[in-house]
Parts: C-alpha cells; structure tokens; sequence
C-alpha cells in the first residue's frame, strides 16, 4: 500500500508533491522484495511510480480514471515478462468487483519471454475498514466466480490478504483459490 503515491501521502496534498520515492525504492530494496510480478495500491501518480520507484526494469500497468486523484491498483512485471489482458477483457480489470463506488481489480496473464502464459494475475485494494466485512466477502466471491469460468491450467496469483474480522465470516471464495493455488504448487513440485 502506497498511501496516496504522488500525493505524499495525503489526498489534501497537490499533484507533484510526493518525495518518497526514494524511500520507496529503499524499502523494497532493504525488504529484498523486488519480485518478478508486484502489485501496488493507492497510486495516483502511475508515471512517477514507472519512472522513480520501479525504473525501467518493470513495465507497469492499470487502468484509466477521469478522477485526478483515483487510488489505482498496479501491477508490474519485471523486463522479460508480459502481463497481457485476459482473452475474454479489453482493459485490464474487473468492474464488477467495484460494487459501483470502490477500486475494480486488475486482472490479467503473466507470460515468459517466448509467449508461455504463466499465470493469472488479480490485483485488488480491499476495502480496509474493519466494519467492511461484508464488502470484502463479496469483491473475493466476485473473483472467484470469474476466476472459476478461466483457463484453470494456469495459477492464480494474488493480493488478497483477508483481515482478522473475516475469518469469522469466511466465505467459500477463499479456500477455492487457496486450493487452486495449492493444486498447482503440488504439480510444480512432481
């Protein structure tokens, strides 16, 4: 989470003001967490990240927003792969898991270099206030039941991290991806 990125941290600072992204860069360094595939959230400022924070060994990608301020989810792969949208999309998200006033996912296939299609990728910022339950629940069931109609040859790679109240109220959308993922794990190993 980048916390209003290119905003430096608050939605009541003006475009141009962020000066993190060297911190930014230092984090994921000191963390050794400079992976093949990362999603972001809250960026607002999807060049500045491109440019200042992942550089020009990742390619990154989004969706557009009229609003100047959007908080968008991103996804980057590093130089010698490709996140490419799903055959069945035509922009790189999932709108119904906006439920109308919050972030869709970002959705779509990393491939290797010669073109092998690798994995699903979803990207999501769950709504993260603790009363928000329900809403969470309901964007997981939305993936998964897109994520079940897809190419099921292929892992699903994600960011969805459910928070203490959910374990309560789980639903069957999250051990489905879990075993799917598990299933493919066990066929990497053998």
């Amino acid at each position: 989470n980048m916390e209003w990125f290119g905003l430096n941290g608050s939605p009541n600072n003006s475009a141009g003001s962020e000066t993190r992204t060297a911190a930014d860069v230092q984090h994921l360094t000191d963390n050794d967490v400079w992976a093949d595939v990362m999603s972001f959230e809250e960026v607002v400022d999807l060049d500045l990240l491109a440019t200042e924070v992942v550089g020009r060994d990742y390619r990154c990608q989004s969706y557009t927003n009229a609003d100047p301020k959007h908080q968008h989810v991103v996804i980057c792969v590093r130089n010698g792969y490709t996140f490419e949208k799903a055959p069945d999309d035509d922009n790189y998200t999932l709108e119904d898991v906006a439920m109308s006033t919050l972030r869709p996912a970002v959705h779509g296939i990393v491939k290797d270099a010669s073109g092998t299609a690798l994995a699903h990728v979803v990207a999501l910022h769950l709504k993260a206030d603790q009363n928000e339950s329900a809403k969470r629940l309901a964007q997981t069931e939305l993936i998964a039941k897109y994520l079940a109609n897809v190419d099921q040859s292929l892992p699903v790679i994600d960011n969805l991290v459910p928070q203490p109240d959910d374990v309560r109220a789980r639903s069957s959308a999250l051990p489905q991806l879990s075993a799917l993922n598990d299933e493919h794990r066990r066929a990497a190993l053998t």
